[in-house]
């Protein structure tokens, strides 16, 4: 988790290598890729989704992590997640009329 905190990409991978689950979850409920779209690390959160994290997943306060990446402006994030097609067009277009509006900032 904290590895996604921080953006580490290349550490990620080599966890998961070594065992680590991509759907372990914190005691909110937050995945690592959950974390890495709060933090806008684009990077960590490809690395998460092509090991097979799931970023539909809602954490304890039932959001995904389109929802979670929208309330803090990770527009990169965002696209990211639309160019893999983790949301489904009602949450894509959701999260832009958020971003658009201002509503979470």
């Amino acid at each position: 988790m904290l590895a996604a905190d921080a953006g580490h990409h290349g550490l990620i991978e080599k966890l998961i290598d070594l065992g680590a689950s991509v759907r372990a979850e914190d005691s909110q409920g937050r995945t690592a890729l959950s974390r890495a779209c709060k933090a806008g690390h684009v990077r960590a959160a490809k690395a998460l989704m092509d090991r097979g994290a799931d970023a539909s997943h809602r954490d304890g306060r039932g959001q995904t992590c389109a929802q979670v990446a929208q309330r803090y402006g990770q527009r990169q994030v965002l696209r990211l997640l639309d160019l893999s097609g983790a949301e489904s067009p009602e949450a894509r277009q959701a999260a832009t009329h958020g971003l658009d509006s201002g509503l979470y900032r």
